[in-house]
């Protein structure tokens, strides 16, 4: 028989029950911050009644950004360039030139020299060989 998992949602020292990591639905938070701004209630209160936790809130009501910028090296092609990429590749097989990870690190490099753009990310402007695997997103 299978077992279903069950989150324990209690602190092991206090045995005090506690939410789970974003646990709250968008009209809690909503509710939780219009009752902050108009009711005159504070961070905490609203916390416990809406079960929200306190800091995100806070961060609403202050207006920080809420989106986070992404981790590690941005890309060296925006996305329009590499989609221009893909087309010339395709243009490129259905004229009967069938292009492999090579040609691509080719174009990629004659883009950069054509644009006058240099960069540290690849050597001599030239693509690594994992470039077209791991830093196109198409």
């Amino acid at each position: 028989m299978v077992r279903t998992y069950k989150r324990r949602c209690t602190n092991a020292r206090k045995g005090k029950q506690f939410s789970p990591y974003n646990a709250h639905t968008d009209a809690d938070l909503k509710n939780a911050v219009k009752a902050v701004k108009e009711q005159g209630l504070n961070q905490k209160e609203a916390s416990q009644r809406y079960k929200v936790p306190a800091t995100t809130i806070g961060r609403h009501i202050w207006g920080e950004s809420t989106t986070y910028k992404l981790a590690g090296r941005p890309t060296m092609f925006s996305v329009d360039e590499e989609n221009a990429f893909v087309q010339n590749v395709l243009a490129m097989a259905e004229w009967g030139f069938p292009g492999n990870m090579l040609d691509l690190r080719f174009l990629a490099k004659r883009y950069l020299a054509k644009s006058g753009r240099r960069t540290d990310i690849f050597k001599n402007n030239f693509a690594g060989r994992d470039w077209p695997q791991y830093q196109c997103t198409w």
